[in-house]
């Protein structure tokens, strides 16, 4: 049976009005139950994301101010920004002192299934990302002491005892850290939600 390829995609600017858009950069955005990511509003507040097996394993909050945005290279500012608990907000860790990310974009290519099961017809496309200089979730390691060993470690523990296979639930427990947060590696790349496109595959003689 042929298979008809139809590409939708419905671009919008980065900018509306003069203003930013609600945008987000994430890192590894073809891994499953995975989330690594920067969300940009556009009243000027910022979150930074962490989290996978359907765990949030770490939040923080703030302002950013952006010191150039263009076609080729963003540079961005961070300020008044907190670390809390990813599963309530009015709890705050510690404050975070003011960074600064740079990042140029690259072209690339990456196909994957987008929501298989709620969406099986669609694919998600890339044709660029961003390369930063650094990882702006690296705070969560610079201030990984200020988390709550307790209730991240409860949290962790309940899930990797749930588990049936023995050799994945050893390898989580080496890499569980002392103080119980266990985060996602580094990245240095990341896609940025406005490039994203997705591709619809429709079945020929199929509405």
């Amino acid at each position: 049976m042929m298979i008809k390829n139809i590409l939708e995609s419905v671009k919008s600017k980065v900018f509306e009005k003069g203003k930013l858009k609600e945008i987000s950069f994430s890192a590894n955005v073809d891994n499953y139950d995975y989330f690594h990511e920067i969300r940009l509003y556009n009243n000027g507040v910022v979150e930074f994301w962490d989290g996978g097996c359907q765990l949030q394993l770490a939040h923080a909050k703030g302002k950013y101010r952006l010191k150039r945005f263009n076609e080729n290279e963003i540079k961005i500012e961070f300020f008044d920004c907190i670390l809390t608990d990813p599963y309530d907000e009015s709890i705050i860790f510690t404050t975070i002192k003011l960074f600064e990310v740079k990042a140029v974009k690259k072209e690339t290519y990456i196909i994957y299934p987008d929501a298989p099961i709620r969406y099986p017809e669609n694919q998600v496309i890339y044709l660029y990302y961003y390369q930063f200089n650094k990882d702006p979730l690296a705070i969560f390691r610079e201030y990984s002491s200020y988390f709550n060993p307790k209730y991240m470690d409860s949290e962790m523990v309940d899930y990797i005892n749930g588990m049936e296979d023995e050799k994945h639930k050893s390898e989580l427990k080496n890499e569980y850290s002392s103080n119980g947060v266990r985060l996602n590696p580094l990245e240095s790349k990341f896609y940025c939600s406005e490039d994203k496109v997705i591709r619809k595959t429709i079945l020929e003689g199929k509405k």
